[in-house]
């Protein structure tokens, strides 16, 4: 692999289905490893002999890492998967959850708050600290149709919600693999995180230099927010208040940031024009 990725000039390695168990993956375990416990030894012996190998010679190591167990409850909020990532923290640069904020049962339904199986967005949602509390960048990666913007925004706002700043990515990919996945509901560059995500009611709310972002992950009732001042939708309109219907999430720019933007960018058109 050192081979190959100098061969090439990549900055690092991404390693898929890092499982903590074979069996919801293949349908059985491996023969070598019959156990769930022998598989998970075996998965974590071989992340410690090569992540820190590839990272002392300057690579980055991303690992796609579940932590699910079949009829184990804690798989179902997300705490299987925490406590597997702390375990593979040390050997790895970032850790990335697919599906997040989705349902991995080939449906990619979105979760909402509450205990059912198929909802804890509260407890999937603590996968962005845990990773960011090891040192490790978080990394969430959704899918659906490129034109269903309520799903792109809503997993995009709850990364924002909990993202430290610093590394760490979300991406939103097509169901429709020939689409172009670039969307601002999704897309929006609102800088930098300005203060912590505040509780407002049924939802959440995190103020950025340049934007806010917006999560209503409660499953039945609409949230409304009063935002203090004026900001953009995806789509171009002001607002100063919005509400939110049940499991949705929204990016909004400061429209007063938005204005100085463009009369900068109109006045380096104008210096470009003058100096033809």
């Amino acid at each position: 692999m050192l081979r190959f990725l100098r061969a090439h000039g990549d900055d690092g390695v991404f390693i898929d289905d890092v499982l903590r168990d074979l069996l919801p993956l293949a349908g059985a375990e491996a023969a070598k490893y019959p156990t769930q416990q022998a598989w998970a030894a075996a998965q974590l012996s071989f992340l410690a002999a090569v992540g820190p190998a590839l990272r002392a010679h300057g690579y980055y190591v991303l690992v796609n890492a579940s932590g699910y167990i079949p009829g184990d409850q804690a798989s179902d909020d997300g705490r299987s998967t925490a406590a597997w990532w702390r375990q593979l923290a040390p050997y790895v640069s970032g850790l990335l959850n697919e599906y997040y904020q989705q349902v991995s049962d080939g449906s990619d339904a979105t979760r909402s708050a509450g205990g059912a199986w198929n909802q804890n967005w509260d407890g999937w949602q603590r996968l962005v600290e845990t990773a960011q509390s090891l040192g490790k960048d978080f990394v969430g990666i959704a899918y659906g149709p490129s034109s269903d913007t309520q799903r792109m925004s809503y997993a995009k706002a709850s990364f924002l919600l909990d993202w430290n700043g610093g590394g760490g990515a979300f991406i939103y990919e097509p169901e429709d693999h020939d689409a172009n996945p670039w969307n601002p509901a999704w897309t929006a560059n609102i800088g930098r995180p300005a203060a912590p995500k505040q509780r407002v009611g049924n939802g959440w709310l995190r103020r950025y230099s340049a934007g806010l972002t917006l999560v209503n992950p409660n499953p039945a009732g609409s949230q409304s927010f009063d935002l203090g001042s004026s900001y953009l939708t995806p789509d171009g309109h002001t607002v100063t208040s919005i509400t939110l219907p049940p499991t949705t999430g929204l990016i909004l720019t400061s429209r007063a940031l938005a204005r100085a933007s463009a009369a900068a960018s109109g006045r380096a058109r104008s210096a470009t024009t003058g100096r033809r």
